[in-house]
């Protein structure tokens, strides 16, 4: 089992731990991969936060991994948690 993405629950939804010393492309696919798999788990009905830890994300990254997460899942993500600003 591959440790390069991990996801977690935190009080306001969830936290994606993702490897720093990874490629974005090798993180994304493990990303869609991971959310693919656990489709039916994530079913929650009240918008929820999510948190990205280990590696830096731009915008557009982070876009694209919404993008992916809300095609994968019912997942409804309300806002990004971002303690570095």
């Amino acid at each position: 089992m591959s440790r390069s993405v991990m996801i977690k629950g935190n009080k306001h939804g969830l936290t994606l731990w993702l490897d720093p010393k990874l490629e974005y492309a090798e993180l994304y696919e493990e990303i869609m991969s991971k959310f693919k798999d656990s489709s039916s788990f994530f079913s929650f009905s009240k918008p929820i936060a999510l948190k990205f830890e280990g590696k830096s994300l731009d915008h557009e990254e982070i876009s694209e991994i919404l993008d992916g997460i809300s095609e994968t899942t019912s997942l409804q993500i309300a806002y990004i948690i971002d303690e570095d600003s």
